[in-house]
């Protein structure tokens, strides 16, 4: 009786997994948001930006995991190279993801929401060579623009191939 119970239960959780029931997860893509075995992006949206706004991944199912930290409402749209998706509108304190498959190339994201793409909410998602690399898709987009030569003189140089 006991394992009928448990294989119940977790039958209904699996079920309950695979849905996406009103959870802002947007399958646009063919596959189902935060699955699979690709790269995951974690983005906050804020008023009007987002954080970090340049973004690396290498080719393959890119899933991005966009959390509101604003006082609007915003959204992330994915355009370039044939690819045009976008998640669902989230309102303040709410998460989405959305997951895509995504070839090499730059592409451009921003908030689709009116107006906030001319506030500035916009970036690019580099796939490929420059992309993620050994780093594993987690699109830090924490960059030191303070390198040195050695002496402490900052070169101004702004390497993107630790990436």
């Amino acid at each position: 009786m006991h394992r009928l119970v448990f294989a119940a239960a977790v039958f209904a959780l699996l079920s309950l997994a695979g849905c996406g029931g009103g959870d802002g997860t947007s399958d646009s893509a063919g596959t189902t948001g935060g699955g699979g075995g690709g790269q995951a992006i974690d983005v906050a949206a804020s008023d009007f930006m987002f954080a970090p706004a340049d973004l690396q991944a290498d080719p393959g199912e890119v899933t991005i995991n966009l959390t509101n930290d604003g006082q609007s409402a915003h959204a992330l749209e994915i355009d370039g190279n044939g690819v045009e998706e976008e998640t669902d509108t989230i309102e303040p304190g709410d998460s989405t993801s959305l997951t895509v498959t995504l070839e090499e190339g730059t592409y451009e994201i921003y908030c689709p929401v009116d107006g906030h793409k001319g506030l500035g909410m916009v970036g690019t998602l580099t796939v490929g060579a420059g992309g993620a690399g050994a780093g594993g898709g987690t699109g830090t987009g924490m960059e030191d623009e303070s390198e040195t030569d050695g002496s402490g003189t900052d070169t101004g140089s702004d390497d993107d191939s630790r990436y």
